[in-house]
């Protein structure tokens, strides 16, 4: 073991100070997908121009100003070092990348260029290790994990015209009173009303109704369907999406869907739809809300769901992705057009591309390698 981690550390160090570039001439503010190296001296993201066919060229690697985590908490696996979905997301225009910096306790804006990506903003998330980011307009809250002496707190920003974050008066939260709360996500609604937060140690989603001041409401806890409650995706028509690993049950993964009453809480409309895998815990739905993919990390594969006006779920493909079983997918997230969908395989080191076809299947392009040992966090625009 001591050997082992040893050589995984002179990997990422070797990572860390990688600053590879390649010429392109495409537009990244039309057109392309993000990586976050997560490294732990110098966290980067990596930048892809994305080409009509979907195929990635990369572009640079650009320094977030942070340090990011790789070695994993607990029982996390090695594959997913931060164990949550949204580490690293693109704002709704399409001008700025943010990232958490999970080891030096910070989030990061950089503004998104033509042919690169500026350093903009390095705010303080005032807790330990920021894992999730959630975001609609110029609204944005960090979710912080928890440990044996610290609580999972939300703390709240502004995004400055300008892409610079200022600190949310009243906008920050305890989200759990007991240390052992295990965070899987932290997301806003389509219409940024909305927060909601899943626990996979104890198996509930925590929302909070969000003001127009961006000041948050009491807590509202609602018990997950399934056990292990992950990733969060909406459909926009009032429903909430979440995957289950289900405790890492051998084929017991499922997703589950809910629809919001008045005060926040959430209400099962589809409830633990088994997908026959293993440990799905990311999960995105396509903007015309018609279907969902959940990536399973501990099968390889991706499934895919068809999403009913109602929110009620139906699966469409236990096995929607060819992935091979030792793939580790992770991280996942959809072009801003729906036409490609990009999934991390952590074990290749690789991200796996394919396209999506107007029947929700997924047909598989050459996939793009030559990602770090412990990146975490994929985006797309």
């Amino acid at each position: 073991m001591g050997i082992a981690r040893n050589v995984f550390a002179a990997t990422l160090l070797a990572a860390a100070f990688s600053t590879t570039a390649f010429a392109t001439d495409g537009d990244l503010r039309t057109g392309a997908v993000f990586v976050m190296t997560n490294q732990p001296t110098a966290n980067q993201v990596i930048a892809y121009d994305r080409n009509a066919d979907g195929s990635l060229v990369e572009v640079g690697r650009f320094s977030t100003g942070g340090r990011g985590d790789p070695f994993p908490q607990g029982s996390d696996p090695i594959t997913t070092p931060l164990a949550s979905q949204g580490s690293l997301v693109v704002d709704e225009d399409g001008r700025y990348i943010l990232a958490v910096n999970a080891k030096s306790n910070s989030l990061s804006t950089l503004r998104i260029g033509r042919t690169g990506l500026t350093q903009v903003s390095v705010a303080s998330t005032s807790g330990k290790r920021p894992i999730s980011i959630a975001i609609f307009s110029n609204l944005v809250y960090v979710l912080n994990e928890s440990s044996a002496n610290d609580l999972a707190t939300v703390k709240g920003f502004i995004l400055g015209p300008f892409g610079r974050l200022r600190e949310l008066p009243d906008g920050g939260r305890v989200v759990a009173s007991d240390p052992a709360f295990d965070g899987g996500q932290a997301a806003l609604d389509r219409d940024g009303r909305l927060l909601t937060i899943t626990d996979k140690h104890f198996n509930e989603i925590t929302t909070f109704k969000v003001f127009d001041t961006g000041v948050l409401s009491e807590a509202v806890v609602t018990p997950s369907s399934g056990a292990t409650p992950c990733g969060v995706a909406y459909d926009g028509h009032g429903h909430v999406i979440v995957s289950e690993a289900q405790g890492g049950a051998q084929l017991a993964g499922s997703v589950s869907s809910y629809g919001i009453g008045s005060g926040g809480g959430l209400s099962a409309v589809s409830s633990s739809v088994a997908d026959s895998q293993t440990s799905p815990c990311w999960v995105v739905a396509t903007r015309d809300a018609k279907f969902v993919y959940t990536a399973n990390t501990a099968s390889g594969k991706v499934s895919s769901y068809s999403l009913g006006v109602g929110g009620g779920l139906t699966l469409l493909d236990s096995t929607a992705s060819d992935t091979v079983s030792t793939s580790a997918v992770t991280d996942m997230a959809l072009s801003r057009d729906g036409q490609f969908l990009y999934v991390i395989q952590a074990a290749l080191q690789s991200i796996a591309i394919f396209r999506v076809q107007a029947d929700g299947k997924l047909v598989r392009q050459p996939s793009k390698a030559g990602l770090p040992v412990g990146v975490q966090g994929i985006a797309a625009n």
